[in-house]
């Protein structure tokens, strides 16, 4: 079963922007530049990198590996590789936003995504899924559809339908395992993210298209946007 344990998942939930990355450049060998560990990425603006691959075909996908030193690829951020598909022209942006955020959503910082991940079509899955009755857990084909609003993209637990616990979740693209995690962004090895459920409270998940990013929202309830932080401050209440 194709699916990664997460260590924690997200971050704080006071919305700003605290800290820019410092590293004095990246590179992206992928599929489309026969895998060229010089293949410098551009700096577009403080502390956020792209690298554009054209002619791929419309639809294709394809995959980098983000590294940090030219020819070095002991220095990926990941140890695998990233993912990503062309829109209609065949042209896909990969970006890496090196800033430190503490907006609620995950990863907090290094932040990898494309410029295409609205087009793809994205299912939850997790092992909540057969208790809420929605399928199996874990099974691509049960996995219940994200909806698109406006570019974040979301499931809708009813409330009720999970006892109280720590589930693990997360968003599957095209109906495959291409995912993006709570540490890495988009990740051929996505690792999960997480929520928790305190009472029988709906919970909702959310995919950011604009930047690769998840997050959970309880309601109603107290426990408001948990994150890394906030998850690890309700375990120790608890106690």
């Amino acid at each position: 079963m194709k699916h990664v344990k997460s260590l924690s998942t997200m971050t704080a939930t006071i919305a700003g922007l605290v800290l820019a990355g410092t590293t004095a450049a990246f590179f992206a060998p992928g599929a489309d530049n026969g895998w060229d560990a010089s293949t410098a990425m551009t700096e577009t603006s403080p502390g956020v990198w792209e690298y554009s691959a054209s002619g791929l075909g419309a639809g294709a996908r394809t995959e980098w590996n983000i590294i940090e030193f030219a020819g070095d690829w002991g220095s990926q951020l990941h140890g695998s590789n990233q993912w990503g598909h062309a829109d209609g022209n065949g042209d896909v942006t990969i970006i890496l936003d090196t800033n430190t955020y503490n907006d609620g959503w995950a990863p907090s910082s290094n932040r990898i995504y494309t410029n295409t991940l609205a087009l793809q079509s994205w299912a939850a899955t997790g092992d909540w899924v057969a208790a809420a009755g929605l399928g199996n857990d874990w099974d691509l084909g049960t996995a219940p559809a994200m909806t698109n609003n406006g570019g974040i993209f979301e499931f809708v637990i009813p409330g009720g339908s999970l006892a109280p616990g720590i589930y693990e979740w997360k968003p599957v693209a095209n109906g495959s395992w291409d995912s993006t995690g709570p540490f890495t962004g988009v990740n051929v090895n996505a690792p999960n993210s997480q929520f928790e459920v305190v009472g029988s409270e709906t919970i909702i998940v959310q995919l950011d298209s604009s930047n690769g990013t998840t997050r959970f929202i309880p309601t109603p309830g107290a426990v408001g946007l948990l994150g890394i932080a906030g998850l690890a401050a309700a375990r120790r209440r608890r106690r």
